[in-house]
């Protein structure tokens, strides 16, 4: 997980947590590189709104490999209440076969949002319980 760059977010310090909402800009680890050269701007003016509405916004970039180990952390060591991902044309089909096993294995709601969030298929859509998709 050395890979896994973290844009914004704060250590589960405090008495009373924030629910933590992670949001990914995750890709295939043999693209391994190119996340370190793109800045999620649209996913941190997500944060801040996320952060506005009362819960713990956290940005991250990395391969899909790094992200499963972050929500595996994550989740043993606060709540976590949704999460989120960036979906553009050279990850649509790891947002598919990813958020799958996501919403297997901790059964949250999740955030599609991109240019690419519109071409998901309903049937993905229902089966990761999705709450919210924005196609930018």
């Amino acid at each position: 997980m050395d890979d896994f760059k973290y844009k914004n977010t704060c250590e589960p310090h405090k008495k009373e947590q924030k629910p933590f909402v992670p949001l990914f800009f995750i890709q295939r680890p043999l693209f391994k590189d190119s996340f370190k050269y793109i800045e999620p701007l649209g996913l941190m003016s997500l944060a801040a709104f996320i952060g506005d509405k009362g819960y713990e916004p956290g940005v991250f970039t990395g391969t899909s490999i790094d992200a499963l180990n972050l929500l595996e952390l994550e989740s043993a060591r606060r709540p976590i209440a949704a999460i989120g991902f960036y979906c553009d044309f050279e990850n649509v089909s790891l947002i598919e076969s990813f958020g799958g096993l996501i919403a297997e294995k901790f059964s949250v709601p999740v955030i599609v949002g991109g240019p690419q969030a519109s071409a998901l298929d309903k049937d993905f859509l229902a089966l990761i319980h999705f709450m919210w998709v924005s196609c930018q």
